[in-house]
């Protein structure tokens, strides 16, 4: 049996609109993703692929992910995020390593702009979720980076972590949030690795959701992609079309600014009804 996957990628609140936006697009069309055997979600994506794997219609994830005002729709002033992409470039510029750039991100990860107790940063994660979600589904995995070893780890229903645990941790921005303890151990934005991390999946048929911002990280798309496609994986890949990176140009390029939810999410689901086509062909 053919087995597929859908990677939703890192992009704060633009990415998180784009992806909702764009597979709603689709579905509108007759195409629907939800049915994948997988969800692999980073940062961003951990909180798109827990609703889309819930059992929430349309017009539910519609209206609790785009529609409803949340407090924490913009952290950082868009100076505070040019400083943060500025440090990451020095980062990448500067590490010898691939061991050394991670540890460097994950130092960053320590040293949060955003000054917020755990406790409540978890209560902004859960009702941002809405209503339609009680925890874990079958195929969700959310990538994660563990401060005290610089890896990369992957939850899962089988992990013993809160669902909620998990999507903050996977969500902690470098430098923007602050990490999430689980037992003992801090944990940050899986997107230190990679924005993606498709290569999580060993899915037949993996379809990739990118935000294609211009953040460098240690390995880049298109070498995990390579990496897949070597192991036998068909791998389409999708990015934002010109019109949604227009609005995101519009807001500043501030990714974290949730402003912007509602015109990126019916722009990207414009893309998805255009895109229905190429999506069909290959999801079957």
């Amino acid at each position: 049996m053919t087995t597929r996957s859908v990677i939703l990628g890192a992009g704060g609140q633009f990415g998180m609109a784009w992806e909702i936006g764009y597979l709603r697009g689709l579905a509108d069309k007759g195409v629907s993703l939800r049915d994948a055997n997988e969800f692999v979600g980073t940062s961003a994506g951990a909180q798109v692929g827990t609703v889309i794997s819930s059992d929430a219609d349309w017009d539910t994830i519609w209206e609790e992910q785009l529609n409803y005002e949340r407090e924490e729709a913009n952290p950082l002033t868009d100076e505070d995020l040019a400083d943060l992409f500025q440090k990451f470039d020095s980062i990448a510029r500067e590490a010898r390593t691939i061991e050394e750039w991670i540890n460097n991100v994950s130092e960053l990860a320590m040293h949060p702009k955003v000054d917020l107790p755990e406790t409540e940063r978890l209560n902004m994660i859960r009702n941002s979720l809405g209503n339609a979600v009680s925890g874990w589904t079958k195929g969700l995995k959310i990538v994660v980076t563990e401060v005290e070893t610089n890896q990369r780890r992957v939850f899962d229903k089988d992990t013993d972590v809160p669902l909620v645990k998990a999507i903050a941790a996977s969500s902690a921005f470098q430098g923007a949030y602050p990490t999430i303890q689980i037992d003992g151990n801090h944990y940050y934005d899986g997107g230190s690795y990679s924005m993606e991390n498709p290569d999580i999946s060993d899915a037949d048929k993996v379809v990739v959701l990118a935000a294609d911002l211009p953040v460098l990280t240690p390995f880049s798309l298109s070498e995990l992609i390579e990496k897949m496609e070597e192991r036998g994986q068909s791998v389409h890949l999708v990015k934002p079309s010109k019109e949604v990176m227009q609005i995101l140009a519009k807001y500043d390029n501030n990714t974290m600014n949730g402003a912007m939810r509602k015109e990126v999410a019916e722009a990207a689901r414009k893309q998805g009804q255009q895109d229905v086509d190429a999506i069909y062909a290959f999801w079957h």
